[in-house]
């Protein structure tokens, strides 16, 4: 961090010129608040530890210790000017009135633009910039200068944040974007930094003097890394996200909001998508089991080889929205088996043969929805399998399926080409491969 703030000097001559003589007069603006440790929440003392009070029991933070060298200060008319402890009020050991991290200026100029510097041993220094709040309801000659009343005063509360040396080098926020469950590509991210604000229990920001901009892109898995590198801590950063490309017909964006150093380092970021454009798909599928068919499969439990032979057949599809089977298809639901005698034992693999003059039903096809209309598991029905003649495929077809719902209702969608010139359909695509579905399980 301390490689992106001004020097010193600099930093000085600017705060000078913006809360020098010509500023709009007129003390009156009491600042008070707490201290945090950025990281850990826990608030942090800049005042003696404590002090003792007549009944021999002592509060932590209310002596004020000029010579410490953890300060908070300011710049008012080309002066430092300290922030001082709050006041032990009815605060004390006996009844637990915890003082700690608390600070205040006092007597603070109206209308003027106030820099704000805080230091202490193993933090890195914080430089913001405070603006408080104008009482134009009340006129200061300058015989009244710096001797309002208390009951003039305005309040402002603003909180603090240092984090320790080395936050900026270990820090990072991660994002995943993600649509309809899967992580997306080739989605733009650029995020500004949020101005200092001093509303009511707010944190005063950081100053940010290098670059202002964040900007990636995400990677296949949909991710996105800011490292700390680009990040002040503790500042706030305001994001866009948007896919370069449409993703099935449909504009992918979203908009989120994160305080580096303070928010959880890992996020997940579900875009949201536009009506898609004419022509794309209203239904498609979202994952399959066949997504990365080179992946071990996982061992049969089943012990005969027919109960076998099933379970491994099984192709699972995962939709963008609940879908039904569509009537009177069901007969067009067929598969196709490639397969060989590969030890030679006269055992080869077989499906039940189709009765196509039935017309009901599917002899060679199980077809079945989960609860909620979003998964279809298919699987094939076998005479025998042998598990020894390895390549063995199987690939199904004439699987009708439409969006539920009266939207839509008539975009008719097919896995593998119809067997007995059922309805006109489309063929489902898969979301993850761009491309069509694949209708192939290798079962061995």
């Amino acid at each position: 961090m301390r490689n992106r703030m001004m020097g010193l000097a600099a930093l000085l001559g600017a705060a000078m010129g913006a809360v020098g003589c010509g500023s709009d007069a007129g003390p009156g603006v009491r600042v008070t608040g707490f201290v945090f440790d950025g990281l850990s929440g826990k608030r942090l003392n800049f005042f003696d530890a404590t002090v003792p009070s007549a009944a021999g029991v002592s509060v932590a933070n209310v002596v004020d210790n000029p010579a410490s060298g953890s300060q908070i200060w300011t710049l008012v008319d080309g002066e430092i000017v300290r922030a001082v402890p709050c006041g032990q009020g009815a605060a004390s050991e006996l009844n637990g009135i915890d003082a700690s991290g608390c600070y205040q200026f006092e007597n603070l100029p109206y209308n003027a633009e106030l820099p704000v510097w805080v230091q202490r041993k193993g933090y890195e220094p914080f430089y913001g910039v405070l603006s408080p709040v104008a009482r134009p309801d009340i006129a200061f000659s300058d015989a009244q200068a710096r001797v309002v009343s208390r009951s003039n005063e305005a309040t402002e509360h603003v909180n603090l944040r240092l984090f320790p040396l080395g936050t900026a080098e270990s820090l990072s926020h991660a994002f995943t974007f993600l649509y309809d469950g899967r992580g997306i590509d080739g989605v733009s991210v650029a995020c500004d930094v949020t101005p200092s604000s001093t509303i009511a229990g707010s944190f005063l920001a950081p100053a940010v003097t290098g670059a202002t901009v964040l900007e990636g892109r995400s990677d296949a898995n949909g991710l996105v890394v800011f490292s700390g590198l680009e990040l002040v801590p503790g500042a706030t950063y305001s994001c866009m996200a948007r896919r370069d490309a449409t993703y099935l017909g449909r504009t992918l964006t979203d908009a989120f909001v994160f305080v580096a150093g303070v928010d959880a380092a890992t996020a997940v970021v579900d875009l949201e998508a536009s009506a898609p454009v004419a022509g794309s798909p209203s239904l498609y599928v979202v994952s399959s089991s066949v997504d990365a068919p080179n992946d071990a499969r996982p061992a049969p439990t089943e012990t005969d080889p027919v109960s076998q032979a099933v379970g491994l057949s099984r192709l699972v599809l995962t939709f963008n929205r609940p879908v039904e089977l569509v009537p009177t298809t069901a007969n067009c639901q067929t598969a196709a088996l490639i397969t060989s005698d590969v030890d030679a034992d006269s055992v080869v693999t077989k499906l039940v043969d189709d009765n196509a003059a039935e017309g009901k039903v599917s002899e060679m096809v199980g077809a079945q929805l989960s609860a909620d209309s979003l998964t279809l598991t298919l699987e094939g029905r076998f005479v025998s399998f042998d598990p020894d003649d390895i390549n063995t495929t199987i690939t199904y077809q004439g699987v009708a399926v439409r969006p539920v719902g009266p939207e839509d209702h008539f975009d008719l969608f097919t896995l593998g080409f119809s067997a007995c010139g059922g309805p006109s359909a489309s063929l489902l695509v898969n979301a993850r491969s761009g491309g069509l579905q694949s209708a192939t399980v290798r079962l061995n």
